[in-house]
C-alpha cells in the first residue's frame, strides 16, 4: 500500500508539538525559574564580548562609511587612477585602520584632557580634606551657637542613637570586614574582566566591519527564505528606520552633551565655582541620559561644592540655579536644534522609556530607552494608521478630541452635554484671542450642523420606513379586496 502524504496532518502534528513544547517550557519557567535565570546569565556572560563587538561595530560603521565615500573612493579614483569598485578590499582595510586610529585618538585625547583636570582636582580634595572637615566643624558649631534649642535636640538624639550605632558597628560592620574586602576584590576582578571583554569586543568589531555587507546580505537571504516577501520587506523597512533613529539620536546626543559640558565649564569658571573642570565633566557625561541626566549630575556636584566651600553656601545655590538654566537652554534650544524631531516622542513617553528600560538594563537602558521607544512607537503608529485607513477613518489625532461616537456612515459625532454644548477634550484658554473665538464658534456651528444632520437623517429614515410600511400594508389590503371580489363573482 502506497503511503499518501497529507499536508494537513503535518500541520496538525506541528501545532500539537509546539503546544506541548510551550506547556513544558511554561512549567519549567514556573518551577525552575531561578535555574533558568542562572543559565541565561551564564549564557549572557559568555556572549558579552560578541555584544560589545556588535555595539562598537555599529557605532564605528557610520564613520567608516564616511571615510570610504568622502576620502578613499575619490583618492583611488583621482590619484591612483583606479576604479574603487575593483579595489574594495584595500579600501576597506585602509578605512578600518583610519577608523580605529581615529577612535584611539579621540579616546586618548579625552582621557588626557579629563585626567589633566580630574587628577589635580581629586588630589586637591584629598590634600585639603582636613581643611574641609574643619570648615564643616566650625559651621556646625556656629549653627549650634545661634540655635541652642536645635543643638539641645540634636545632642539628645545623638545620645540616644550613639549606643545603637556602636552596637551596629561592633556587631555588623566589623564582623563583615572580610566580606567587604572580598566584595572589593571581586569588584576589581569584574573591572578587569570588563576591560578584557572590551578588548575582545574591539577585535570582533574589526572583523564585523570588514564583512558587514556580506553579513547584511546573509541576513536578508535568511529572512526571504523563511518569511514571505511582503513580510520581509516590512521587516527591512522597520530595520532601516530603527537604524536611522538610533544613529541620529546617538550622534546628536553626544554632540549635545559635549556642548553642554563646554558651556558648563565656561559658566562655572566665570562664577568662580571650585573644581570647574571636574563638575563640567560630570554634567557633560550625565547629560547623555535624556531628561534626568542633568539632575543626576547636578546632585553630587552640588554636594561637592557645598562641602568644599561650606562657609559660603550661596555658591552652591548659584550653581544649582545655573544648572537649571543650562538644562532649560539644552531642552528648549540646543537639544531641538541638534536632535530635531529624531525621536518624535512626547515628554511623557520619554520619561516612561527612561524609567522602564532603565529598570530593565540600568544605565544602559536609560541611554538606549528613548530611541528604542521611538522605534516601538513608530511601529504601533503605522499599524494604527493602517487599521484606520481600512475602516475609512481619519488618522489625525486632533479630530478625535471631541468625538463622542462614530455613526455607521463614518461621521464623527461630537460629545455634547445636556444643553447641547460640545464637551471639549482640550484645555480651553480662559482669555482666547478673537481668531480663536471665531474658530471656536465656527467649530461649534459645524458640530451643531453635523449633529442636526444626523438627527434629520435618522428622522428621514424612520419616516421612509413608515411610508414603506404603509405602502406594503395598502398593497396587502388591495390584494385582499381583489380576492374577495373574485370570490363573489365566482359565486
Amino acid at each position: 500500500m502506497k503511503f499518501k502524504f497529507e499536508k494537513k496532518y503535518l500541520l496538525k502534528g506541528l501545532t500539537a508539538f509546539f503546544v506541548l513544547a510551550g506547556a513544558i517550557l511554561l512549567w519549567y519557567l514556573v518551577f525552575h525559574g531561578e535555574k533558568f535565570k542562572g543559565n541565561m546569565n551564564t549564557l549572557y556572560s559568555i556572549l558579552v564580548p560578541i555584544f560589545d563587538g556588535f555595539i562598537l561595530a555599529y557605532i564605528a560603521s557610520p564613520i567608516l562609511n564616511f571615510i570610504e565615500k568622502k576620502w578613499l573612493y575619490p583618492l583611488f579614483r583621482k590619484v591612483f587612477k583606479k576604479d574603487p569598485l575593483k579595489c574594495k578590499k584595500p579600501i576597506r582595510a585602509i578605512g578600518i585602520i583610519l577608523t580605529t586610529l581615529l577612535f584611539i585618538a579621540i579616546f586618548y585625547g579625552m582621557i588626557v584632557m579629563i585626567m589633566s583636570q580630574l587628577i589635580p582636582s581629586i588630589m586637591s580634595i584629598v590634600n585639603n580634606f582636613d581643611v574641609y572637615t574643619n570648615n564643616a566643624y566650625k559651621w556646625v558649631n556656629k549653627l549650634f551657637e545661634d540655635n541652642p534649642e536645635t543643638a539641645k535636640f540634636i545632642e539628645e538624639n545623638v545620645a540616644v542613637y550613639s549606643k545603637q550605632f556602636e552596637d551596629w558597628l561592633t556587631q555588623t560592620i566589623i564582623p563583615q570586614a572580610s566580606q567587604l574586602i572580598k566584595s572589593v576584590s571581586l569588584s576589581i576582578l569584574s573591572f578587569i574582566k570588563l576591560l578584557w571583554n572590551f578588548v575582545i569586543g574591539f577585535i570582533i568589531s574589526i572583523y564585523l566591519l570588514a564583512s558587514k555587507e556580506t553579513l547584511a546580505a546573509q541576513a536578508k537571504k535568511i529572512l526571504y527564505a523563511f518569511f514571505s516577501i511582503d513580510t520581509t520587506n516590512k521587516i527591512l523597512r522597520e530595520t532601516r528606520y530603527a537604524n536611522k533613529t538610533f544613529i541620529n539620536f546617538f550622534i546628536g546626543k553626544i554632540i549635545d552633551s559635549a556642548i553642554i559640558g563646554v558651556l558648563c565649564f565656561i559658566g562655572t569658571s566665570i562664577m568662580g565655582i571650585p573644581y570647574a573642570a571636574l563638575v563640567s565633566v560630570i554634567i557633560g557625561v550625565t547629560n547623555i541620559i535624556p531628561f534626568f541626566g542633568p539632575i543626576i549630575g547636578a546632585v553630587p556636584t552640588a554636594i561637592l561644592i557645598l562641602i568644599v566651600d561650606i562657609s559660603n553656601p550661596m555658591n552652591c545655590v548659584y550653581y544649582v540655579i545655573f544648572v537649571l538654566i543650562l538644562q532649560q537652554l539644552d531642552g528648549n534650544v540646543i537639544g531641538p536644534l541638534i536632535l530635531g524631531e529624531s525621536t518624535g516622542l512626547s515628554s511623557f513617553w520619554i520619561i516612561f522609556a527612561i524609567i522602564f528600560f532603565g529598570g530593565l538594563w540600568d544605565v544602559f537602558g536609560m541611554f538606549v530607552g528613548v530611541p528604542l521607544m521611538a522605534v516601538i512607537y513608530s511601529a504601533i503608529r503605522r499599524i494604527v494608521t493602517k487599521k484606520l485607513a481600512a475602516k475609512d477613518l481619519p488618522d489625525d489625532t486632533g479630530q478625535y478630541m471631541n468625538v463622542g461616537e462614530i455613526d455607521s456612515n463614518k461621521i464623527l459625532i461630537p460629545h455634547v452635554d445636556e444643553n447641547g454644548n460640545v464637551i471639549s477634550g482640550e484645555i480651553e484658554d480662559p482669555m482666547p484671542s478673537k481668531k480663536a473665538r471665531l474658530k471656536k464658534k465656527k467649530n461649534k456651528a459645524l458640530n451643531s450642523i453635523a449633529h442636526k444632520t444626523e438627527e434629520l437623517k435618522e428622522a428621514l429614515a424612520e419616516k421612509k420606513a413608515e411610508v414603506l410600511s404603509k405602502i406594503e400594508n395598502s398593497g396587502t389590503d388591495e390584494e385582499t379586496t381583489d380576492e374577495k371580489t373574485e370570490d363573489s363573482n365566482g359565486d
